[in-house]
């Protein structure tokens, strides 16, 4: 009997052990916990989620405690991995199958070179009279500390920054379940030569090692690049969004600048009417009444548009009548005298997008007491503030911090709160949300240049 199998049999008692199972079965339960958690989360009350994790985590004790065969210890954890993303993340059947199939590849891998055999046996080689208990208890320092360095740089490779919808594919899931189901075969074919064939014994173990090393490299890699080409991808159509948004402002500031010269011509007209009616009598009357309710009516439109921001005398107009139209409340306290050192086209972006999420938002909700959004914009100590706040349904689909769209398509989708931070921060400020219970609240921040700080503090 060669050292790796000597090794492997005579540690099974270690770790078979009841204390190792469980120490095993925890650890390796909350590292996958860790592993996934830059996965978009499913809202849920927390009570549900913490349920969750402990049931997930006494299953992982459960399956680690029937000392099953390799395979169907694999194939049971891979269930159990692919239930538990399925239940508490914003994933597909493919998704899952692929990060769990990660998960099982990488630990399998660091099994193989420590806890199976290979290290064990060469240390056994090395140090012929080790005990056995002592020998097992080094390998299980090693196994916790390379499995954690193995998952913390996959995941750094992988998942950091991973965007909803932008993850494997079909194809890439099938590339990764593929040597999986091979090293699931050899590791199986494995035993049926141990203490009969140590030679071949070692050959398949170093098959498998290169069989999980090399699907792992090539499958990360592949996604790591695909993962580099899709941010390329949403950068251009941010842009290409941001365009668009620019180019429909344009436009809406032309409609609005022959709007506004017709309504000149309108005042003109209705005065010099009255002048003509002034001695028609009895129908001089009714038409100076005509002319003055008419003039009742323009007037506010015009204060309307005095808001000291040229681009917010376009948009707020156009919103107030969108919101009409779907049944909303718009309530707006705008002042932007403050504001005239943000680009137009910018400042048309962040205000059209803050506006966009928050009439979706608002627009699901059935109650007509909660279907209102409020506006604040002005300036205060120094700052340009935007304040956005409205309600929702509740339901909430996170990366991290990242508020990701709920949309099944999402072509175009999500990328609103995300064009808004990186204008605010080209102007040195900063975008934030804040989430109370089904109240949704975006604040704008951007700092005043000097010179019109110093202005508004002295107005």
């Amino acid at each position: 009997m060669g050292y790796w199998e000597y090794v492997y049999i005579s540690g099974q008692w270690f770790w078979q052990h009841w204390s190792v199972t469980l120490l095993l079965a925890l650890f390796e339960g909350g590292l996958f916990l860790w592993f996934v958690e830059p996965l978009g989360k499913r809202q849920e009350n927390k009570w549900l989620r913490l349920g969750k994790t402990l049931a997930f985590l006494a299953l992982c004790v459960l399956i680690q405690l029937r000392h099953m065969q390799v395979v169907y210890h694999c194939v049971a954890f891979m269930v159990l991995w692919v239930g538990y993303l399925l239940l508490t993340r914003w994933v597909s059947v493919g998704q899952a199958l692929f990060f769990g199939g990660i998960f099982c590849l990488s630990s399998e891998l660091v099994k193989l070179l420590l806890k199976d055999g290979v290290v064990a046996g060469i240390i056994a080689w090395l140090i012929p009279g080790i005990p056995d208990g002592v020998l097992n208890g080094v390998i299980l320092l090693f196994y916790l500390g390379m499995l954690g360095e193995v998952i913390y740089f996959i995941r750094k490779l992988l998942l950091d920054g991973l965007r909803s919808g932008s993850g494997p594919d079909g194809f890439q899931c099938l590339g990764l379940l593929l040597p999986l189901t091979l090293h699931l075969f050899v590791r199986s074919l494995q035993f049926d030569y141990m203490g009969t064939d140590s030679y071949l014994w070692l050959r398949l173990q170093f098959i498998q090692i290169a069989n999980a090393f090399c699907a792992l490299f090539i499958v990360i890699t592949a996604q790591h690049s695909l993962a580099a080409t899709r941010e390329k991808n949403e950068h251009l159509k941010r842009e290409m969004l941001l365009q668009e948004q620019q180019r429909q402002y344009l436009v809406r500031k032309e409609t609005m600048d022959a709007v506004n010269r017709k309504y000149h011509d309108l005042k003109h007209y209705l005065a010099g009417i009255e002048a003509l009616s002034a001695a028609g009598g009895v129908m001089g009357e009714e038409v100076r009444g005509y002319v003055k309710a008419m003039g009742r009516e323009i007037e506010p439109y015009e204060r309307f548009l005095d808001t000291g921001c040229e681009v917010l005398d376009i948009l707020l107009p156009e919103r107030i009548r969108e919101c009409q139209e779907k049944g909303l409340r718009l309530i707006p306290l705008v002042d932007g005298r403050q504001l005239g050192f943000i680009n137009s086209l910018d400042l048309c972006a962040m205000f059209g997008n803050a506006m966009d999420n928050a009439i979706e938002a608002a627009q699901a909700l059935q109650e007509p007491e909660r279907r209102e959004i409020h506006v604040r914009i002005g300036a205060s100590q120094g700052l340009a503030m935007l304040c956005f706040r409205n309600f929702f349904d509740g339901q909430v689909k996170k990366q991290g911090e990242r508020l990701l769209t709920r949309k099944e398509e999402t072509g175009d989708h999500g990328y609103g709160l995300e064009n808004i931070r990186r204008l605010a921060e080209h102007y040195g400020g900063t975008a934030a949300y804040e989430i109370v219970g089904q109240e949704f609240s975006l604040n704008i921040l951007i700092p005043l240049p000097p010179e019109i700080g110093e202005t508004a503090e002295k107005n």
